[in-house]
């Protein structure tokens, strides 16, 4: 009866703590070190077990026990109902418009989900994928694929709850971040080493780029150097034209000779047949930065992975693959290597593990 009351209070102490746990690193590190930790299943079955015990050893079905026998057996149906819940059982959202029938729904478990686009053999997986930045937490996992011929392995790498893409300013950083606007209106941040689609068109900063754009710094000077025919147009004339609404005559603009370095200008329109982006702003002594946001459920959580196929162990494999805050899902997607050609980072996108 002692142990039994020792495994009650330990069992009472932990989901206390958990509580806790949950309210400052989050669900998924309570779920993790407790709720769904080997010692805690292993706790309930002895707690279980212990209760059984009892009522056989203490006779407990006598009348003059029937308080205990209550207590032992709501004990045990709702150890039973959570055993049910949890191996059997399964969580989730469904979306049910109108007029409409579904038959699937949105897991609540977090999953790694992994697209392999291979149009001989496509592949999807899905792993759990419960993670906490907390100190305290092991994340790692290793997961190795085998896909024809191939093994592909995706390792842990790192992982941030409630994280913000930010840029971060210092004297000491030597790097700019760019600002170039593409599409629709919206603003793209680079920094030294990132590429960016302007429409078909490739836009690099830092590295060459041979059938698009290429921008560097020299100095607090932005350099540019297009191998496509470019022209530009300040957005002042644009302004101008959109107010009067008259259409900008070609003679507005200048086109920019191929393959030279020129200075680049702020608030300048860049265009190439339908290809076009505007480099709103120059960003000086400054780079790019995930943080943690300040506030509670701000901001998405990011896992980044390291991907590899063979004896492919190079840098260009690592994967970031954000996960919306609250859906708890992450989606990695592969594409074949041998269908793309040599070099280049795998796509990875956000999507919903889906339970059917």
């Amino acid at each position: 009866m002692r142990l039994v009351a020792l495994g009650l209070f330990v069992f009472l102490t932990a989901i206390g703590i958990a509580t806790f746990i949950e309210s400052i690193h989050g669900v998924q590190a309570a779920k993790i070190l407790i709720y769904n930790a080997l010692w805690f299943t292993v706790l309930l079955v002895y707690l279980s077990i212990a209760m059984i015990v009892n009522i056989i050893n203490y006779k407990m079905w006598q009348r003059e026990k029937i308080a205990l026998l209550s207590f032992h057996v709501a004990f045990l149906i709702i150890m039973l109902g959570a055993a049910i819940t949890r191996y059997t059982g399964y969580e989730g959202l469904a979306v049910i418009r109108e007029g409409t029938a579904v038959d699937y729904i949105y897991t609540s478990d977090p999953k790694l989900l992994v697209s392999i686009s291979d149009p001989k053999e496509p592949k999807v997986l899905a792993y759990p994928a419960w993670m906490s930045d907390w100190s305290v937490v092991n994340n790692s996992f290793d997961h190795e694929i085998e896909h024809g011929s191939k093994s592909i392995r995706i390792a842990y790498k790192s992982f941030i709850s409630n994280a913000i893409d930010t840029i971060e300013f210092d004297k000491s950083i030597p790097d700019a971040v760019l600002d170039v606007v593409v599409g629709q209106m919206k603003s793209n941040y680079l920094e030294p080493g990132d590429k960016l689609m302007a429409g078909t068109m490739p836009l690099s900063f830092g590295t060459p780029s041979t059938d698009g754009i290429t921008l560097k710094m020299i100095g607090e000077k932005t350099m540019l150097k297009t191998g496509v025919e470019l022209r530009m147009l300040p957005m002042t004339m644009m302004m101008e034209a959109r107010k009067t609404g008259a259409p900008i005559p070609d003679s507005a603009y200048k086109n920019i000779p191929k393959n030279t370095w020129v200075e680049a200008n702020v608030k300048t329109l860049y265009q190439s047949g339908s290809n076009q982006f505007v480099l709103k702003n120059v960003f000086y002594h400054a780079r790019k930065a995930r943080l943690k946001a300040k506030m509670k459920n701000q901001g998405s959580d990011y896992l980044t992975v390291d991907v590899s196929s063979g004896n492919d162990k190079n840098a260009d494999n690592e994967e970031t693959a954000p996960r919306v805050a609250g859906s708890g899902t992450q989606a990695l997607e592969l594409i074949d290597r041998e269908a793309l050609g040599k070099g280049g980072r795998n796509t990875v996108g956000v999507g919903t593990y889906m339970y059917a």
